[in-house]
């Protein structure tokens, strides 16, 4: 159960219509943030570096923020996604509703294992950091906008079925570019 006042110890806090509710468990914040996702779109920020081992999920309806607090040393905190989640296929999966990443770091190990999937809804990307040993972000169908971030992958960083490239980074005319680095 969440509360009002941050203890140490929380590894989350969600906003939901101008009121911050903190959590000790971060699975339980991102499913606070989906049920009050529908009505008002949720922000969840890490508190914490959190080890996870299931999917999160971004469905019809729901409209959900993720970021980071800084840590001690400036920089963001990380979900690190447990090796020996061996049924885990996609760190964050939207199929429907809007999912938001603007800070945090998102860690997946694994050679089928992607930072963001999206395959329906809207995914957009502004900040934060995704390393994936298969994709950083793969997109089936649907729209995803990367606007800033760091997404780093030894398998693809980034796998777009729906749309272009440059739609994706939204670059039109003039001189487009995407940065890789080898």
């Amino acid at each position: 159960e969440g509360h009002a006042a941050q203890q140490e110890g929380d590894e989350a806090r969600v906003t939901i219509g101008g009121v911050t509710t903190y959590y000790t468990e971060f699975a339980e914040a991102w499913k606070k943030a989906q049920e009050g996702a529908a009505e008002n779109p949720a922000t969840v920020t890490l508190l914490k570096d959190v080890t996870l081992t299931e999917t999160l999920t971004v469905t019809s309806g729901q409209n959900i923020t993720l970021t980071s607090a800084k840590n001690s040393d400036g920089n963001d905190f990380t979900m690190n996604y447990a090796e020996e989640s061996t049924s885990l296929y996609t760190a964050i999966e939207v199929n429907g509703g809007t999912f938001k990443l603007t800070g945090g770091a998102i860690r997946v190990p694994g050679d089928r294992m992607h930072g963001v999937y999206v395959y329906g809804g809207t995914a957009i990307i502004s900040g934060g950091t995704i390393t994936a040993d298969s994709r950083g972000v793969s997109v089936s169908s649907g729209t995803t906008t990367i606007t800033g971030g760091t997404i780093k992958s030894t398998g693809g960083a980034i796998y777009n079925e729906s749309g272009t490239l440059l739609e994706m980074l939204g670059q039109t005319g003039g001189s487009p570019c995407a940065y890789w680095q080898g």
